[in-house]
């Protein structure tokens, strides 16, 4: 960054910041007469971003749309009257307070839920390589390395954490009650499929959770029954069976037990990730600043010395 004139060794006399303000257009000048530099450094990086860009992977999101199924907020819990009696009975049978759809986004983003959910379909290797998709074969094909006997087993905790923090999403919005689930892979069709099974898994799980505890509440209702003679608490017990029968019932009818479908995933035929030209914009507007520090840092440290 030499000069070649004397006016130039003027304007790098002149002091950058004046009554702390910059001189934009000394500033200007000086950037000027370094263009090469900074033209140089800026290719960098945008080559370097450019080449980052191509080597990140495609992905693709599944996304579905559900909505609380009706009055799934009183499935397994007692009517006000019969929660009376119950009380005076000196029974504790009520529901929560907190609505299923909460408890079903708690029990999803569980660790015991998705262990038993990638242990069940075998993702382990796909959570941890998701790379060996091949899009042409349409199939995992692991290498050597990922296949050979004395590859370690992953931790739990790794899966969780990896499956939560990069391909599962789940959001409730807080106004409509709906809830979006998304499932996002190299692999369109794989990510469709699993989140498929991880809707129909969940209604499934919240439905077996309340036919148990509806079964066990049966159970204990129908001890107690045994035990009084009094006719009116006898009315009570029979009142509680039946409503607990009745969970039951609405449990085992129907698929779609806590969330119905309104969206239905579907096989996203675009990528979601990663947004290139983006990538590319940041590492060049990057390398537009770096020029400048550098040109600046340069042309203090000459006037210095």
């Amino acid at each position: 960054m030499s000069n070649s004139s004397g006016s130039t060794d003027v304007a790098d006399n002149r002091p950058l910041i004046i009554n702390d303000e910059i001189d934009l257009g000394y500033l200007f000048a000086l950037l000027w007469r370094s263009k090469v530099y900074v033209f140089l450094i800026t290719a960098f990086f945008v080559v370097a971003s450019v080449i980052y860009a191509q080597s990140l992977p495609n992905l693709y999101k599944s996304q579905a749309l559900l909505a609380p199924a009706a009055d799934n907020s009183k499935a397994g819990n007692l009517p006000s009257q019969l929660g009376g009696l119950a009380s005076i009975a000196g029974l504790t049978l009520g529901g929560s307070s907190t609505d299923k759809t909460t408890i079903a986004l708690a029990i999803l983003k569980s660790r015991t839920f998705l262990d038993t959910f990638v242990a069940r379909y075998h993702l382990e290797k796909p959570i941890m390589f998701a790379q060996a998709w091949d899009s042409s074969e349409k199939a995992w094909l692991y290498s050597e390395q990922h296949t050979k006997p004395e590859t370690p087993k992953f931790s739990s905790q790794k899966l969780y954490k990896k499956l939560t923090g990069e391909i599962l999403v789940a959001a409730q919005d807080p106004k409509t009650g709906l809830v979006r689930l998304s499932i996002e892979l190299m692999s369109p069709i794989e990510s469709q499929r699993w989140l498929e099974l991880l809707i129909r898994d969940l209604n499934s799980e919240m439905r077996q959770r309340d036919i148990h505890e509806a079964k066990q509440r049966i159970t204990f209702l129908r001890q107690q029954l045994e035990k009084t003679e009094v006719a009116q608490m006898q009315q009570i017990f029979y009142q509680l069976i039946e409503q607990q029968l009745k969970t039951v019932m609405l449990a085992e009818v129907g698929d779609e037990y806590v969330f119905k479908v309104i969206d239905k995933p579907v096989v996203p035929e675009e990528k979601s990730k990663p947004h290139k030209a983006l990538i590319v914009a940041t590492g060049s507007l990057s390398g537009v600043f770096v020029a400048v520090i550098i040109v600046v840092f340069v042309s203090i440290r000459k006037r210095r010395n």
